[in-house]
């Protein structure tokens, strides 16, 4: 596996290149690759097979898909996310807090979290999911509050929603951030 500065990945990216077994050390802010003044990324991001230690993709409209598969993160920030052309987050792990807080995640498209493994609390506060939301086989050690209800800042789901063979507690409302 390749070690690669921030930079270095982001370069690819706007290369049109996917990320593939490659360790970024540092920071990976994706919302460096917005089009000023348009808080859009173009690129399409696909993130096959990487250790990261702290992915950002936060407060951005993501144009293209975006995928990540099979990927290690240490932690991850996805809040005030959105992915119009559809979200896949399949056969990762992830050691820390990983937030979607208050993020408008999807339209039509699918938003895919399957066959990944949460060490910590993953957090859906506030959040909306215009089109389908599919939750499988997802292991939430330390739990999520995905299911919350009754609360103004719980999730609202406004298509299909899936959600099969996951562990954990999916409605858990307090949580601490390490």
């Amino acid at each position: 596996m390749k070690t690669l500065s921030s930079t270095e990945a982001l370069k690819l990216i706007q290369d049109g290149q996917q990320l593939k077994d490659i360790k970024i050390t540092e920071k990976f802010d994706l919302s460096e690759l917005e089009v000023k003044n348009d808080y859009s990324v173009h690129n399409k991001i696909s993130i096959i097979n990487c250790e990261i230690e702290y992915l950002m993709a936060h407060s951005s409209t993501f144009v293209e898909k975006f995928e990540l598969q099979n990927c290690h993160i240490n932690k991850a920030y996805f809040g005030g996310g959105y992915f119009p052309k559809g979200f896949d987050m399949k056969d990762c792990k992830f050691t820390s807090l990983v937030s979607f807080e208050a993020g408008g995640h999807n339209m039509k498209t699918d938003f895919v979290i399957e066959n990944n493994l949460f060490k910590d609390f993953v957090d859906f506060l506030d959040c909306c999911f215009d089109g389908p939301f599919i939750l499988r086989n997802n292991i939430f050690e330390l739990g999520t509050n995905i299911f919350v209800e009754g609360i103004q800042e719980s999730s609202l789901f406004n298509d299909i929603v899936i959600s099969e063979n996951n562990t954990g507690n999916l409605k858990q409302e307090r949580f601490s951030i390490n």
